[in-house]
């Protein structure tokens, strides 16, 4: 069966599935393997339909759902495009060590098949203002600024581009950016 769209959740794609099915595309869900043998991806598989015909149907889905999930995302928090970032803040994934892809929606390593969150490995390497460029900026009264200067506290060496917390570079003085945020308790 020939594949009309690769998703990468199953739960998109079941949904996707049914979708085609309701409206009369016979259409099933089957993983997509790497050459490597790591799942990249749900397919949707249609037997012998006309592939532009479900292209469309499937554009409908899409609307359906982004509309869906734009009605249900009242107070969750946002998620990153981290495709505005650039290339080298693609994260190594953490058992195989692939460079992934810049995509906070991506759940599992494509090479390996290991669970990974993107945004917070990046966040892990880069620290938590390397993401600032990835959200839309919505004026929020009484909202600190959003690109504010990581500096360590004994020499004020500007911290920006390094992990969450760690050693100064400069003086070895011991730094973490949530404390600094306001965000937890730190050293």
């Amino acid at each position: 069966m020939p594949v009309v769209e690769t998703f990468t959740t199953s739960i998109q794609a079941m949904h996707a599935a049914t979708y085609l099915n309701e409206r009369g595309v016979p259409a099933s869900v089957v993983n997509e393997v790497s050459a490597y043998g790591g799942v990249m991806g749900m397919g949707v598989h249609v037997g012998d339909a006309d592939m532009e015909g479900a292209r469309t149907l499937l554009r409908g889905f899409w609307a359906k759902w982004q509309a869906e999930a734009a009605s249900r995302t009242t107070g969750v928090e946002p998620v990153p495009d981290l495709t505005l970032l650039p290339r080298e803040f693609a994260p190594g994934c953490p058992k195989c060590e692939a460079k992934l892809p810049l995509d906070a929606l991506l759940r599992l390593c494509p090479a390996c098949g290991t669970a990974v969150d993107v945004a917070e490995l990046v966040v892990a390497e880069r620290g938590p203002e390397a993401l600032v460029a990835c959200y839309e900026k919505l004026p929020i009264q009484g909202e600190p600024d959003a690109e504010a200067k990581f500096v360590c506290a004994k020499c004020q060496y500007d911290l920006r581009g390094l992990a969450v917390s760690g050693p100064c570079p400069e003086c070895g003085t011991m730094y973490d950016k949530r404390v600094m945020m306001g965000e937890g308790s730190g050293h």
